[in-house]
């Protein structure tokens, strides 16, 4: 048997550098506004922000210029959420997803309920890695409601993309503008193809 003792533990990511994120602001720029996680990046451009001395006004302001845009594209993207929700509640076809999640919130099983995907901020390179959940419904913009921890018991891996109902704790980061999962159980209520799935 393996001593767990002696194991040597993953090491640590390291903390990103001004490249580092300005590489990830290159992909999220590229991104549309339904994918793109606008406030993540701004926390740790923030993050870095904080760390770099006062007398380094030429970068302050570089970094500033770059949580500026993403706070504006931020806001456009949560106007344009507004909008579709204004649509979404005078259509009633819109209403299937709803009405399917709110029979699950009536049950009062899960936490949080959304679509697990891949995070391209927390990718695991340069800070930990973690999967987010997006929202599925409020308009045709979802936008990201919680980060999740990589858990082997939970499988996260096999349900991205999918909808899936969370059994656990939904805590605030005091680091951060985002709500971090703390999950027990991960059920897949929607597969890919917009089927139900089934969980033992």
């Amino acid at each position: 048997a393996t001593d767990a003792a002696t194991a040597t533990p993953a090491p640590a990511p390291k903390g990103p550098t001004l490249m580092d994120l300005e590489r990830t602001f290159e992909v999220i720029r590229r991104q549309s506004p339904n994918e793109a996680e606008y406030q993540a990046l701004i926390d740790e451009f923030r993050r870095f922000q904080n760390a770099v001395e006062p007398s380094q006004t030429r970068l302050r302001n570089q970094i500033q210029g770059r949580i500026d845009w993403l706070e504006m594209k931020l806001e456009i993207a949560e106007y344009q959420r507004k909008l579709e929700d204004m649509k979404r509640t005078a259509d009633s076809q819109s209403r299937d997803v709803g009405t399917k999640l709110a029979e699950l919130e009536r049950q009062r099983q899960y936490a949080i309920v959304g679509r697990l995907l891949p995070s391209t901020v927390y990718d695991g390179t340069n800070l930990p890695l973690m999967y987010r959940l997006q929202s599925v419904t409020g308009g045709m913009v979802p936008r990201t409601i919680g980060y999740l921890k990589p858990d082997p018991a939970l499988d996260l891996p096999t349900k991205l993309n999918q909808v899936v109902g969370i059994i656990g704790e939904v805590k605030m980061d005091p680091g951060m503008t985002l709500n971090m999962i703390s999950a027990q159980r991960v059920d897949v209520l929607q597969s890919t193809d917009g089927g139900p799935a089934r969980n033992p």
